[in-house]
């Protein structure tokens, strides 16, 4: 989760820094898909984070044998473990996804887009 939270800036950074476009000029006519399917992917990499974290500890009350609630819906041991298996499975894929969507971006990127976008 932090790092996907740390690469959704990695655009920006490298649009602004490495490339030098000044702040006056908006990012906006500069992005492209890539980027903004990126930061869907880091996004949804992110929530199931959340989702891992937040099954994780409903799994710890199922192994200390008392009663855990998942949504304020009864569960048992083997639907969190599946959940786990799913969510973390899902936040790497996403992570990974996001950043070879941002890699494209960056190899791929031509400075004539900047001459168009002022």
């Amino acid at each position: 989760m932090d790092l996907s939270t740390a690469s959704l800036v990695i655009p920006i950074f490298f649009l602004r820094i490495l490339l030098a476009i000044p702040d006056k000029q908006p990012l906006i006519g500069v992005l492209n898909y890539r980027v903004y399917c990126s930061w869907g992917c880091l996004g949804l990499a992110i929530i199931f984070g959340f989702l891992f974290y937040y099954a994780s500890g409903k799994w710890v009350r199922l192994a200390w044998g008392q009663k855990a609630g998942f949504f304020r819906i009864g569960t048992t041991d083997k639907f969190v473990e599946k959940f786990l298996d799913f969510t973390f499975v899902a936040a790497i894929l996403m992570f990974v996804l996001g950043l070879a969507f941002i890699l494209w971006f960056v190899i791929t990127f031509t400075p004539a887009v900047i001459s168009r976008s002022k």
